[in-house]
C-alpha cells in the first residue's frame, strides 16, 4: 500500500483554525499514481483524530509512505521519518512537498530513501515504476549513506494529471476559508511572473511561470461541485492576455451551464495584485461578474520604502488606488500585512490607522521572516536567530527585533487584539471556532 501523508506544524492560531483545506497536493499524487495503476491512501491529521493520536498506525513494515509538508513542517517531517524506519525498517519512506524541492539538503538527515526535488509529477511516476536511483527530479540515498541527485527539466506547460477528489469528498463539510464554507482548492498556474525579493513561490519549477489553463479550471470546477473554489495561484490573472483567457473560459462554462440549466458562476475566492486592480477597474467589474466573490491582496507595506526592498514594484499610493477601486466595485478583498523586525510602536499604530482610515473589513498580519532559497534570505541570513522550521510560519520573528523582542511581540499581540475589536469577519471566525469546538468536531 502506498500512504500519502500530509505534516502539519502546530501553529499559534491552531486553536482559531480560521483556514481548513483538503491537502490537495496529495490529491495531485494521488492523481498520478492512479494514472499508473497505483491505488494509494490519503493521511492528513487535520481531519483525522486517529493520526493526530498515532501517526504511526496507518503504516506495516513494507509499506511506501510518502510524507508531505510546507516549510513549517520539515522539522516534524523529519522526526517522524526517524519513527516510522524505526518501527517499520522495510518501508519505503519518500519526502515530498514544495520545501523539499527548494530546499532538499535540510532533509538529508532523515530516514528518507527518496526525496522529489522536481515539480514534474512525472519524476514521481517514473521513480514508482522503476525504483531507479537515476531518475530525473529525485534524490536517492546509497548505502553509504551519501545522497544522489539526478537533474530535472522545469515544466513548460501544465501536467495533463488531474488532482483525485475522493478525499475532499468525505471532509468537505469541514473545509472553511475564514468564513465560507465547503471551500475546495483550485491550481492552475505554476510559479508566479512578479519577482517579489521575500516570495518563496516564484522560486518553484526552476522560476519558469507557467500561465494556468482557465478552461481545464472551470472543467475540474465543475467535477468538484464546491460552494467555493479557492484558486491558490500566486497571482489569478496579471495582465491583459491572462485577464482574456479567464474571460473567454468563464463564457465558454456558461454556456454549457445554460445547456445543464444550471444557474449562477462557480463562486471564486482568488489572488490579485494591487497594481492590477489599481490599474483596471473596468477588470474589477468583469471579474465579480464571472464570479469573483472575494480578492486576497499581498498590500505587505503600507510603507514605499519597505515595498521597494521587497520589489513590489508600485508604492503606498497604488495600495490606496486598489482600495479605492475594490471599494467602487464593493467586491470583498482580504489585505495581507507583513510587520518587519525594524518597525517601531509608531509603525503598528500607523498601519492600525490605515486599516480604520480605509475602512478595511478583512484583514491579516504576519511577520516578515526571510525564507531559505529567496534572495532576501541570502542576504539576511547571518542576522538569524532562530531556526526551527515551525518558526517559519510568519507569525514569529525570526530576525531579531530593533524594539526588543518583548515589546516586538506585544505590539504584534495588540494588532490581533484590534483585528478582533474591529473587524466583524475575525469575531465571526471566533464564534465558528468556539461552535465547532462545543460540538466536538476536529
Amino acid at each position: 500500500m502506498i500512504h500519502l501523508t500530509k505534516v502539519r506544524a502546530k501553529t499559534p492560531f491552531a486553536f482559531v483554525d480560521p483556514i481548513r483545506v483538503e491537502p490537495l497536493e496529495l490529491e495531485y499524487i494521488q492523481g498520478a499514481l492512479e494514472a499508473i495503476g497505483h491505488e494509494s491512501i490519503i493521511h492528513d491529521p487535520l481531519f483525522d483524530k486517529a493520526i493526530r493520536k498515532n501517526p504511526l498506525a496507518p503504516y506495516k513494515n513494507g509499506d511506501v509512505v510518502i510524507l508531505n509538508g510546507y516549510n513549517t513542517a520539515r522539522d516534524d517531517m523529519i522526526k517522524l521519518s526517524h519513527r516510522i524506519k524505526a518501527r517499520y525498517p522495510n518501508t519505503i519512506l519518500i519526502g515530498s512537498g514544495v520545501d523539499v524541492q527548494r530546499n532538499h539538503d535540510l532533509y538529508r538527515d532523515g530516514s528518507f530513501d527518496y526525496l522529489v526535488t522536481s515539480h514534474c509529477l512525472s519524476s514521481l511516476q517514473q521513480l514508482i515504476q522503476t525504483w531507479s536511483a537515476d531518475t530525473p527530479g529525485v534524490g536517492s540515498k546509497k548505502q553509504n549513506g551519501q545522497w544522489h541527485f539526478t537533474p530535472w527539466s522545469p515544466l513548460l506547460q501544465a501536467e495533463a494529471i488531474q488532482a483525485t477528489r475522493s478525499y475532499f469528498k468525505t471532509i468537505q463539510e469541514q473545509t472553511t476559508y475564514v468564513h465560507y464554507k465547503n471551500v475546495a482548492l483550485i491550481k492552475g498556474a505554476h510559479s508566479c511572473p512578479y519577482p517579489c525579493a521575500f516570495c518563496y513561490c516564484k522560486t518553484l519549477n526552476q522560476g519558469h511561470h507557467v500561465m494556468a489553463d482557465y478552461r481545464a479550471i472551470f472543467e475540474e470546477m465543475r467535477q468538484v461541485k464546491a460552494d467555493y473554489y479557492w484558486i491558490v495561484d500566486d497571482v489569478f490573472v496579471y495582465d491583459q492576455v491572462s485577464l482574456n483567457a479567464f474571460l473567454e473560459a468563464f463564457k465558454e462554462d456558461e454556456a454549457k451551464r445554460n445547456e445543464g440549466n444550471r444557474t449562477g458562476p462557480p463562486k471564486l475566492i482568488v489572488y490579485l495584485r494591487a497594481d492590477f486592480i489599481a490599474n483596471n477597474l473596468g477588470a474589477l467589474h468583469r471579474l465579480k461578474d464571472s464570479g469573483v466573490v472575494e480578492v486576497i491582496i499581498g498590500f505587505e507595506s503600507i510603507k514605499s520604502d519597505k515595498l521597494n526592498t521587497y520589489q513590489k514594484g508600485y508604492g503606498d499610493q497604488t495600495t490606496h488606488k486598489a482600495i479605492e477601486n475594490l471599494h467602487r466595485v464593493d467586491l470583498a478583498y482580504t489585505g495581507l500585512f507583513m510587520v518587519h523586525p525594524d518597525d517601531y510602536w509608531a509603525d503598528f499604530k500607523a498601519l492600525m490607522a490605515f486599516i480604520r482610515q480605509v475602512d478595511m473589513k478583512q484583514y491579516t498580519f504576519s511577520i516578515y521572516t526571510p525564507l531559505r532559497g529567496t534572495a532576501l534570505y541570502e542576504e539576511e541570513a547571518h542576522q538569524i536567530v532562530d531556526h526551527r522550521s515551525a518558526s517559519y510560519d510568519f507569525l514569529h520573528a525570526v530576525l531579531p527585533p530593533r524594539m526588543g523582542r518583548l515589546p516586538f511581540t506585544l505590539a504584534f499581540a495588540a494588532l490581533h487584539l484590534f483585528q478582533v475589536c474591529h473587524s466583524q469577519s475575525a469575531r465571526q471566525v471566533l464564534a465558528m471556532t468556539l461552535l465547532r469546538r462545543l460540538r466536538g468536531e476536529s
